[in-house]
């Protein structure tokens, strides 16, 4: 049969950062890898405690049993810059951001495995952004940003994307 699937339910995982040469700790966590041998499907998704809280992701790999094309996704949300680099997390007089981000991403592949299509869109929600002092932080209600590969002519575009920050508002 195989192995099908792995949970772990508030429990502490421990990795290495080899950037910063130390350990770092994510506290209750749950995480969850589905794999479906039949459709040759898998499902990954984990829920952590973070940098301003409680951040979740899910990845997921499918493929057409006609033709073979497959597909990856992945999602997250409340995740912070500080949860994917320390160094925001805001030590006094240091660069800090609490500012959330959530993601979706696609990126599908013909039968060969090369890559026939790929979308991201980003949202970026409010929060402050900090250089170092008060008089250098940036309030950002909100952002988002999407993009699209377009495979045939190896261009990336960049669809309209809005950005509001405080009493201001822009287009991207």
């Amino acid at each position: 049969a195989g192995f099908r699937n792995l949970t772990l339910v508030d429990g502490t995982i421990t990795v290495w950062d080899a950037v910063n040469q130390r350990q770092r700790r994510f506290g209750e966590t749950d995480f969850d890898l589905v794999i479906n041998a039949e459709s040759r499907g898998l499902t990954a998704t984990i829920a952590t405690s973070g940098y301003a809280g409680r951040w979740s992701g899910t990845l997921e790999r499918t493929e057409d049993q006609r033709d073979g094309t497959h597909a990856m996704s992945g999602v997250f949300s409340q995740l912070t810059l500080a949860d994917l680099f320390p160094g925001f997390g805001g030590s006094e007089g240091s660069a800090s951001a609490d500012i959330p981000l959530y993601g979706r991403a696609n990126v599908g592949f013909d039968s060969d495995g090369a890559v026939a299509s790929a979308t991201l869109r980003l949202d970026v929600g409010a929060g402050v952004f900090s250089t170092g002092s008060e008089d250098e932080s940036v309030l950002l209600d909100e952002a988002t940003l999407k993009l699209d590969w377009d495979v045939a002519n190896r261009i990336i575009l960049v669809e309209p994307s809005p950005v509001f920050f405080g009493e201001t508002r822009g287009i991207a």
